[in-house]
């Protein structure tokens, strides 16, 4: 998500591209991990503790591999085409060759409903974002106002505050600012501040073109950087508190549990980089290099979620259960670090919106009237749907990690697994190499996918 992975939603950088127009190799894997690196780090050390922690690893790596698979049957499947037709294919198109409209219409729906997922993500992290920002922001300027109730935390890290707003946040005084409203009245996260967010937001999402919005992209690397040192600070000062034998203990760990679904479906999403690839290899130097490249960057980002997942997990002092699904939660907002990676992420966010919008809006506007702007009122009613959609989780489903595990296992169960594997199982056939061994691999593909949805509604 994203990313959250931003996955669904990016294109290669402008300054990834070098005179001719095209990217050398390093570029290329790197711009593969700056375009899968998102918000979803956040919840990585939460889908760890639903997994177990050795189990969680494994899972870590093996989802990685099995994504880069399906990334790769992607990459190849513009290769059976005749080359005049392999030019700036997409891979809805590809769909569309091989199954015809049902194909295309399909890979325009999952396509388009991760970045749904993804707006929803988006919406709950920058409500809790500026719902933390200005609770600080309350606080210096009232003093005197506050009165901490929450238990003392652990080198800076508390049990998770994001199902317990209630006891874990400051007690302001009832005194009324405005309209005889208090602070408490005006700042709810789960009713006011979406809404807020919603008045702030809404007017950048109808612009014709996104263009301007492209020059923050370096606002995402500097925030995947900042929270992986971020991360890595907490393990030095914290240390390792990993504890395998006494159950008893408050830094137990186990290594396996049967909630691994949410790590898998939320890696789904994570790993997804399907209707992004095909963009981004045109700007490739070297396409002789394009498994090798795909791989290293699919291992970057393997690498940042497993750092992330493994540093926060090992040092968290506290019961594995206070982990949130927004690592972020588990500092209190005037945590200085905390703040700053509060404030990095949401200005990110702020910039990716009216992207994914773009990009929603022009798969749809394209596919039903021919270009990407349908008129000012088809844009107005579109946006206003979503946001809407967007408020409306924030206020009764806040659940990130949630969020992120069943619109990635819903649109990975198409676009990562059936839809890749079922396109290159085609290409075989009409080539006359379609091999049993292909044809079991597909299926327990296209199976592992099914299953991996099915599972998130027995989560406990």
């Amino acid at each position: 998500m994203t990313r959250i992975s931003s996955s669904s939603t990016s294109r290669p950088s402008d300054k990834a591209v070098s005179g001719d127009g095209k990217q050398s190799s390093f570029l290329f894997s790197f711009s593969i991990w700056n375009t899968m690196m998102g918000v979803s780090l956040l919840s990585m050390p939460w889908g760890l503790y639903q997994a177990g922690f050795a189990f969680g690893l494994f899972i870590l790596l093996l989802m990685c591999l099995l994504c880069l698979y399906t990334s790769y049957l992607v990459v190849k499947s513009p290769e059976s085409l005749e080359k005049s037709d392999a030019v700036d294919v997409e891979f809805a198109k590809i769909c569309q060759i091989y199954f015809g409209k049902p194909g295309a219409i399909t890979a325009l729906v999952f396509s388009i409903m991760i970045l749904v997922g993804a707006i929803l993500a988006y919406w709950v992290l920058m409500s809790n974002f500026i719902y933390f920002s200005g609770k600080l922001l309350y606080e210096i300027v009232h003093p005197l106002n506050t009165t901490e109730t929450d238990e003392e935390g652990k080198c800076s890290i508390h049990c998770r505050i994001n199902n317990t707003f209630g006891s874990h946040t400051s007690v302001f005084s009832d005194s009324p600012l405005i309209f005889g409203l208090s602070f408490n009245d005006i700042w709810q996260l789960r009713l006011t501040v979406p809404i807020y967010l919603a008045i702030l937001v809404f007017p950048l999402l109808n612009f014709k073109s996104p263009t301007f919005f492209t020059k923050f992209n370096i606002l995402g690397t500097i925030s995947v950087i900042y929270l992986l040192i971020f991360n890595g600070s907490r393990l030095i000062e914290c240390g390792v508190n990993l504890n395998f034998s006494d159950l008893t203990s408050p830094n137990y760990v186990h290594n396996f549990s049967w909630n691994f679904p949410a790590l898998t479906g939320m890696l789904t999403m994570s790993y997804f980089l399907h209707n992004a690839i095909i963009t981004m290899l045109r700007n490739q130097r070297n396409p002789e290099n394009n498994v090798r490249d795909l791989s290293i960057g699919y291992g970057l980002v393997a690498f940042s979620y497993t750092f992330v997942a493994f540093s926060f997990y090992a040092a968290f002092p506290l019961p594995r259960t206070c982990i949130g699904d927004n690592l972020l939660n588990n500092f209190h907002a005037n945590n200085p670090m905390s703040a700053v990676a509060r404030v990095l992420i949401f200005f990110q966010l702020l910039t990716i919106l009216p992207l994914i919008m773009y990009f929603i809006r022009s798969q749809i506007s394209c596919a039903l009237f021919g270009t990407p702007w349908p008129g000012r009122v088809r844009v107005l009613i579109l946006n206003s749907t979503i946001v809407c959609a967007g408020v409306l989780t924030a206020i009764f489903f806040p659940n990130i990690g949630s969020i992120i595990r069943y619109f990635g296992a819903l649109s990975g169960l198409m676009y990562a697994y059936a839809l890749p594997c079922m396109v290159d199982m085609r290409i075989a056939h009409r080539a006359g190499k379609l091999t049993p061994v292909k044809i079991i691999i597909c299926v327990t593909i296209m199976v592992f996918g099914a299953a991996n949805l099915v599972a998130q509604f027995f989560i406990k």
